[in-house]
């Protein structure tokens, strides 16, 4: 499963894929005040209990090179 998170602005989209080609949107959340972009996985959750969170296998990459 593949999952795609963009952002544009103040809007971040959530899209999910089976093939990494065909997109499915699953969430639009619009948060004010983030400024410059800052980029990379992040995992958070809201409780005082340790964690830990393994990211593998994920690329960042501009829209740009998406359309190509």
């Amino acid at each position: 499963l593949y999952l795609r998170l963009t952002r544009q602005g103040d809007e971040f989209r959530s899209e999910t894929s089976g093939d990494g080609k065909t997109w499915q949107r699953f969430g639009t959340h619009k948060v004010q005040g983030f400024g410059p972009v800052v980029v990379g996985p992040a995992a958070v959750h809201n409780t005082s209990g340790a964690y830990e969170v393994t990211f593998d296998e994920y690329q960042i990459k501009s829209l740009n090179e998406e359309k190509k």
